[in-house]
């Protein structure tokens, strides 16, 4: 096995699942090791930092596919080399935001939305409005998770401005204040994952968040049906994590097989069943847990 290719992923945590990575290795021969990142930053970092030439595989968001394109941290990929892409449902085909300079540049992999969590035991009718979280009645009652950017997408939503993702710097200053004083004065926990939101929230120390997750009521620190999620105007936000080769990557046809190995129904299946994500794959969503399955109107 020390002779065995070594295949490289910078990638969110869960998206290196054991038993989907094994099924890749008995097919290839190749191993593949996975490098976890907390933001989506951290991939211009790694990258810039002598990643380049290291890295097979990385994750970004879909708003910044195109920023990495363009810093040269990527080379296109080749469709024609990633078979399982004809299941994509039709939003997933080559999307704008992999798009750039007549190339693609990454292929989709998962995607979500951002929902409000509440406890239906201080909240018996769903929060009708982000602004919940700025008022007095649930004053250390707010629960934020570590997603900066999307605080920001968010609140600059709620503020009303046009494109929430590119604002003057006045507005980014007006909701950087915004949030620092929902933290400050609201909020009586601030956690790093889904699962230690459902587990506040869940408990009553928080009745309400500012971000989370479709699949928060369906873990186990939920606690039965006390925990839900709503989109309460003015709405939140989608985003899709998509997989992409970096320039000078070392693997690249193992690379490619990687992401068709990602994208194949059985792989989508198993993933999406475990991280509680929407899959990208017509052909997977039969093959989807209940739970994972009614996540989403498919």
């Amino acid at each position: 096995s020390d002779a065995a290719p070594v295949v490289r992923m910078l990638c969110w945590p869960g998206y290196d699942d054991a038993e989907v990575l094994a099924a890749f290795s008995r097919a290839t021969g190749a191993r593949v090791e996975a490098t976890l990142i907390g933001a989506n930053d951290e991939i211009f970092t790694f990258l810039r930092a002598g990643g380049i030439g290291r890295y097979d595989i990385v994750t970004p968001h879909n708003g910044v596919v195109r920023a990495l394109a363009e810093a040269g941290l990527l080379q296109p990929v080749a469709l024609e080399k990633i078979p399982n892409t004809v299941d994509l449902f039709p939003r997933f085909q080559a999307p704008e935001w992999v798009r750039s300079a007549d190339q693609v540049w990454g292929v989709p992999f998962l995607w979500g939305t951002s929902p409000m969590v509440y406890n239906v035991d201080h909240f018996p009718e769903p929060p009708d409005s982000w602004n919940i979280v700025t008022s007095r009645s649930v004053r250390r009652k707010v629960a934020m998770t570590e997603d900066g950017l999307g605080h920001l997408i968010l609140w600059n939503t709620v503020a009303g401005f046009a494109d929430p993702t590119r604002v003057t710097l006045a507005q980014l200053n007006a909701t950087t204040e915004k949030l620092i004083a929902i933290k400050r004065d609201q909020a009586v926990a601030f956690v790093p994952s889904v699962k230690e939101l459902a587990a506040v929230i869940a408990s009553g120390k928080a009745w309400v968040s500012t971000i989370g997750w479709e699949s928060a009521p369906a873990l186990a620190p939920a606690n039965g049906d006390r925990v839900r999620i709503t989109h309460p105007a003015p709405g939140d936000y989608s985003f899709c994590d998509n997989l992409c080769i970096p320039a000078d990557a070392p693997h690249v046809d193992l690379a490619h097989a990687l992401i068709d190995h990602f994208l194949a129904p059985e792989s989508q299946a198993m993933l999406m069943s475990r991280l509680l994500r929407g899959t990208v794959s017509r052909a997977a969503v039969p093959l989807l847990s209940d739970t994972a399955r009614g996540l989403y109107d498919y």
